[in-house]
């Protein structure tokens, strides 16, 4: 038997598997070069981020569903051009949640908190600097490749 950590969205980080309910707060569908696309905008009390489906199954499995519950099951937070978004790979699923998984219809969806446009950055950490390989310890491994961390934002 399986048993999976259910992540409120504040904890998610690039390269993470997610196993999560959250509220769908908006969708927007699209068609480019013939095939269905989606970003869904959802999350819950904590924060917000983006999720991306790529085909008819996907797409019409969401179509709709605005302030339901849905429920990501090994999908992949991935950073694309710098920022964070969920993606239904081929070992993910998403659909809509079982009754006892629902999240309270009252639940506002934190959308101050949107991860999504927090921007990430690639970590040298072959760098001899004291400074990048402290930044090296405390960013996340990307799998197969570099690490990352979120890029400081003010003075």
């Amino acid at each position: 038997m399986f048993f999976f950590i259910v992540v409120k969205s504040c904890e998610i980080e690039p390269e993470d598997r997610v196993y999560a309910h959250f509220k769908v707060e908006s969708i927007k569908i699209e068609t480019k070069e013939n095939e269905e696309m989606a970003e869904v905008l959802l999350g819950d009390d904590q924060g917000c981020l983006k999720l991306f489906l790529k085909g008819k199954t996907q797409v019409d499995a969401v179509a709709g569903c605005e302030n339901e519950t849905l429920t990501l099951s090994n999908c992949l937070a991935s950073v694309v051009s710098s920022f964070i978004r969920l993606e239904v790979d081929s070992e993910g699923q998403c659909g809509l949640a079982k009754d006892e998984d629902r999240l309270p219809a009252d639940l506002q969806v934190n959308i101050k908190n949107n991860l999504s446009l927090v921007e990430y950055e690639l970590v040298d950490s072959d760098k001899d600097s004291q400074e990048n390989q402290n930044d090296a310890k405390t960013a996340k491994q990307r799998r197969g490749g570099p690490p990352i961390r979120p890029l400081a934002t003010g003075a």
